[in-house]
């Protein structure tokens, strides 16, 4: 989250179920994924992998993400225990 910005949570839990389609803003993209900023879960961060997003090799995610672009994603897995970051997939490719 970034400091002096207020974000409000949207639904009753602290973080998303598995299997949830959510939105996000892409934050930062390298080689192994990038991480996002869950818009309706009051902003945590959240990891989508570049073997999760297509199904087809590419070179650099960085070609297909931006960071600042708004996508629709797929909660593959979420541990509330550990407080690990939920694991998207691209929910539209499939």
């Amino acid at each position: 989250m970034i400091q002096g910005q207020i974000y409000h949570r949207l639904y009753r839990n602290e973080v998303p179920q598995e299997g949830d389609l959510v939105v996000v803003k892409i934050l930062n993209v390298d080689d192994l994924g990038a991480k996002c900023e869950l818009l309706e879960y009051g902003g945590i961060e959240g990891m989508l992998l570049a073997t999760e997003y297509t199904r087809k090799r590419v070179k650099s995610l960085k070609k297909l993400i931006q960071p600042g672009n708004q996508e629709v994603l797929c909660v593959i897995h979420v541990d509330e225990k550990r407080k690990y970051r939920p694991t998207f997939k691209n929910a539209l490719s499939y």
